[in-house]
């Protein structure tokens, strides 16, 4: 009888143990929202506009150098998503952090300005999901190469001893007489992504300074 009542004490234990545990792990599961965003970016002729000064300016007390180096690997990687939770960014400075390390950094001219991101009840974000210039990862990858061809071969040509005014106009010069657009599929209304990636000119011409 008495090992009967010290079973019954046991499980009764052992019961509330585990309803406490489940509880916990409930609450430590925030539930995700979803929204989405868009930045401004430089070869559209926002970015750094008078108009667009408040986007450009971004002030915190916090130091975001490990998440943006974070966010630029995955887009250098083409994620579909980049998980940032453990930063602890609140949603309302991801989008000038985002907006920071596409501009901030030119060879990534086959992001799109477009964005969405899921975040918290506590409001910190959980994960990016970028949008790119196109769905298809290879295609994106001979944008890279190409990309990376032009400011090779750029850099070479370009006088280090220029100024950056200088240098600007050599990158000017060389894409009015390099480049060339697709007029025939424009007016056709059949461009592709890499047509549309060509006109990326002020990307290049950023990169090459």
């Amino acid at each position: 009888m008495k090992i009967g009542k010290f079973k019954l004490f046991i499980i009764g234990i052992s019961c509330f143990i585990y309803i406490i545990c489940v509880k916990s792990f409930v609450n430590a599961q925030e539930y995700l929202n979803y929204t989405d965003d868009y930045v401004d970016l430089i070869q559209e002729g926002n970015y750094g506009t008078d108009e667009g000064k408040e986007t450009v300016e971004f002030y915190s007390s916090t130091d975001y150098t490990e998440v943006k180096a974070v966010i630029k690997k995955g887009l250098l990687d083409v994620s579909d998503s980049i998980d940032i939770k453990e930063y602890q960014v609140p949603k309302a400075d991801i989008r000038a952090i985002y907006q920071e390390v596409i501009n901030e950094n030119p060879e990534l001219f086959f992001v799109s300005g477009g964005y969405s991101y899921y975040y918290t009840t506590s409001g910190y974000i959980d994960s990016l999901i970028p949008y790119y210039i196109s769905d298809s990862k290879d295609e994106i990858k001979a944008m890279k190469v190409k990309f990376d061809e032009s400011v090779d071969k750029l850099t070479k040509e370009i006088d280090e001893g220029l100024t950056d005014v200088d240098k600007a106009l050599e990158v000017h010069n060389y894409i009015a007489s390099h480049a060339k657009y697709n007029t025939d599929a424009y007016n056709a209304g059949t461009l592709t992504e890499i047509d549309h990636s060509k006109q990326h000119i002020s990307r290049l011409s950023y990169r090459c300074m």
